[in-house]
């Protein structure tokens, strides 16, 4: 007996399409899920850090972090941040970012524009298609559009 590419034994000569089909779509639920799941992440970390309740056990933040976690201070800022721009857009009903470095990008946006922003990016490019270089790209050029307020003399 050989197995086939999802590791299980094969007991027919050839996986039927339905098949296939039917454990590629289960997979991708799965990768969707976990990719997804930073937002969970940093909204786990914020609190922690927000109650201190890794004081229990560990002296310092940074400290609970890297033993617990082996994760650095910046990694968990950024999961925080990924998450809370997340929550802002689901927000609006608006479908937010499904990977990290994707909410990341949108952090230089001020708050109440990412929304719109990121709406704009997923209606241009398919966000299954989507890079973070091309959401700093999006990004950069949204902001160098903006006009800079005037200085009122007094």
């Amino acid at each position: 007996m050989t197995t086939n590419i999802f590791g299980r034994l094969r007991t027919a000569a050839v996986d039927t399409v339905q098949d296939v089909t039917r454990e590629l779509a289960v997979q991708e639920s799965r990768i969707a899920a976990g990719l997804s799941a930073f937002v969970d992440v940093g909204d786990a970390l914020l609190k922690i850090k927000e109650a201190k309740l890794y004081r229990q056990s560990y002296p310092t933040w940074e400290g609970y972090l890297q033993s617990r976690w082996g994760m650095s201070e910046s990694q968990s800022m950024r999961l925080i941040s990924a998450s809370q721009i997340c929550r802002e857009i689901a927000a609006t009903g608006v479908t937010p970012p499904q990977i990290e470095s994707h909410a990341r990008e949108l952090r230089s946006v001020p708050e109440g524009e990412r929304a719109k922003l990121w709406q704009e990016i997923t209606t241009e490019i398919p966000a299954e298609e989507l890079t973070a270089e091309q959401i700093a790209d999006k990004v950069a050029s949204k902001i160098k559009k903006k006009p800079k307020r005037a200085r009122h003399k007094k």
